[in-house]
């Protein structure tokens, strides 16, 4: 019934634009997944249709496979390679396969025509703040005051600078380890 419901909201509102028509698109596709494709693990192991029926009931292998605990592509258990694996990944530095262009990536930089901290509006300031994980607000609730977000925005810019990016593949928290303790 949800599915039918989205599919008919998304028909109604294709004529827009095409961009629309493609959001429109996209939206029966996952709808349609839903309503036929869909298969899941209830809290039990067995494996679920979206429409209700039980595809594959509870086994040792769909509960080992429910809990991440075999090879999704085989079905077997992880050697201990695998595992090892498994258990040095760091989610945090996994990277996309894609990248923007950094130009396009509003506060990863001073904005465009802008040659200091000090020319840049109160938006910008925290558009470069937040993303870095800093606050833009005060021990008392109030937001920061330009000239404290601009000493902010410098001091994260200064730490970038001492340490180039050349992947994302290091922790850019405030705790011990990251490289913005010091802030």
């Amino acid at each position: 019934a949800f599915a039918k419901s989205l599919r008919n909201k998304a028909d109604a509102s294709v004529r827009l634009s095409s961009s629309v028509g493609k959001i429109a698109k996209e939206l029966k596709r996952v709808a349609a997944w839903y309503s036929v494709d869909a298969k899941y693990y209830d809290k039990s192991g067995n494996v679920m249709s979206a429409n209700g029926a039980t595809i594959r009931g509870k086994c040792p292998e769909t509960c080992s496979h429910m809990m991440g605990k075999c090879d999704p592509k085989t079905g077997r258990p992880f050697t201990q390679t695998q595992k090892d694996i498994v258990r040095r990944v760091q989610p945090h530095n996994l990277l996309h396969n894609s990248a923007a262009d950094k130009n396009k990536i509003q506060g990863i930089s001073l904005p465009a025509g802008r040659s200091s901290v000090d020319e840049c509006s109160n938006a910008e300031l925290k558009a470069m703040v937040v993303p870095r994980g800093g606050g833009v607000t005060g021990r008392d609730g109030k937001g920061l005051k330009q000239n404290e977000l601009r000493k902010h925005t410098a001091a994260y810019l200064h730490v970038e600078k001492q340490r180039p990016i050349q992947s994302q593949s290091f922790d850019r928290s405030r705790t011990k380890n990251g490289i913005f303790s010091t802030i």
